[in-house]
């Protein structure tokens, strides 16, 4: 039996700010033996990497869930995905939706607490109407089943975590107790050397990247209209965006439509769901132009490597960003000029002054060690049985946790 099972909804091993951050948090607790619980749908391809989890992982479980809003299975079939779900000491759910349902009736069978970490507010997102569905009808469904999820997941939970101040806020708001939320922020990662190196070789012109996969939160739409913009400022410019293409394709055709018809033509590549660190090497700017965040990722990535960012005012983006300047610019959302003015200003801004800002920012956030210490400190709190959260107690004095059962 492991010490924790931890649960998410997507592939694992593979990309995205998740699995970045399961990795990182894995790694740095190489006494604690992990599992890994994946729901994967039937249209996610194969995973981007070839990387191996890291050794203190015992088992990665694979579950395929069904066609349709997963949040809302049947109460039989969340028995059946459970009976599936491996013992654990403690287990940490990182996503409210179908992973915590699940979590929520195998901890319940297994007597075990579990944790949630959420990085998105799924519910939220859902009930700003983003996601693609059918009608208005089969939207508010959705909306009802995530709300559903968040509801029971907040009141179950032994603790529940967000990686931002604006998602802590938006927990407690729908109910969770204020004893037993807790903000842990993203850590920043710390730049490595990527598996393969970028494919970019042509350096005629600067690169600009968005790093998101291709959903309409993420508004990618938005980026295209800037980046047509951008190129009539800067017919050199180049464009990338490196992110997942198989959660939404309709709306990546109209992505390619859109590119078409502002003229980028072959000037702007959808890369797929791709290792970003191959690519910040190349990318003069980032871009988010998110409509719902938490604490993106791709800005701490960006910021450790030295790149300058342009990001909506999403989440605790305008908070992550104070005093950035030139290393990060904020916009309004759903700006695409904006966006462009953004771009162009970091293109002509000296490096010199973009790397000591981005440092600025960096040496605010909490390392990767510090993060992954709060998160085995909650562990052994939980598997303890304490009930609130007196967070000077999960910074305290590192314990052992091994040998639980």
């Amino acid at each position: 039996m492991s010490d924790v099972c931890l649960h998410l909804e997507g592939r694992y091993p593979g990309g995205g700010g998740v699995v970045t951050w399961i990795d990182s948090l894995v790694r740095q607790l190489p006494a604690v033996s992990f599992t890994v619980v994946a729901f994967t749908h039937p249209r996610c391809g194969a995973a981007p990497t070839e990387a191996a989890p890291p050794s203190n992982v015992d088992e990665v479980v694979e579950i395929l869930l069904p066609d349709g809003d997963p949040a809302a299975l049947p109460a039989g079939d969340v028995d059946i995905l459970a009976a599936a779900v491996p013992d654990a000491a403690v287990h940490h759910v990182l996503s409210v939706g179908v992973a915590s349902r699940v979590a929520a009736r195998a901890t319940s069978l297994q007597g075990r607490p579990f944790l949630l970490t959420e990085h998105g507010i799924a519910w939220r997102e859902k009930t700003l109407g983003q996601l693609m569905a059918d009608s208005i009808t089969a939207r508010a469904a959705r909306s009802n089943a995530a709300l559903s999820a968040a509801v029971d997941a907040y009141r179950d939970a032994a603790a529940v975590t967000s990686v931002s101040r604006t998602g802590a806020a938006w927990q407690r708001a729908l109910g969770a107790p204020a004893s037993r939320v807790l903000q842990v922020a993203n850590p920043v990662p710390q730049p490595r050397r990527p598996a393969k190196p970028s494919v970019v070789s042509d350096d005629s012109g600067p690169l600009i990247g968005l790093v998101a996969r291709v959903v309409m939160l993420k508004d990618i739409a938005t980026f295209v209209r800037a980046a047509a913009l951008v190129a009539r400022e800067c017919p050199t410019a180049r464009f990338v965006v490196l992110g997942a293409l198989h959660e939404d394709e309709d709306y990546v055709q109209r992505c390619l439509d859109l590119a078409r018809s502002v003229g980028l033509g072959g000037r702007l590549t959808f890369a797929g769901e791709v290792d970003a660190w191959a690519w910040y090497p190349s990318l003069d700017v980032v871009v988010l132009t998110s409509r719902s965040e938490a604490q993106p990722f791709a800005v701490l990535e960006a910021l450790s490597a030295g790149r300058p960012v342009v990001s909506t005012a999403a989440g605790d983006v305008p908070h992550l960003l104070a005093g950035a300047d030139p290393a990060g610019v904020v916009v309004p959302i759903a700006d695409a000029h904006a966006v462009a003015d953004g771009v162009l200003r970091a293109l002509v801004a000296d490096p010199v002054d973009i790397a000591a800002a981005a440092r600025r920012i960096v040496d605010r956030f909490p390392s990767e060690a510090q993060q992954a210490t709060t998160y085995a400190r909650l562990y052994d709190w939980a598997v303890e049985g304490n009930t609130i959260i007196v967070p000077a107690a999960c910074v305290g004095t590192d314990r052992s946790r091994r040998g639980q059962s």
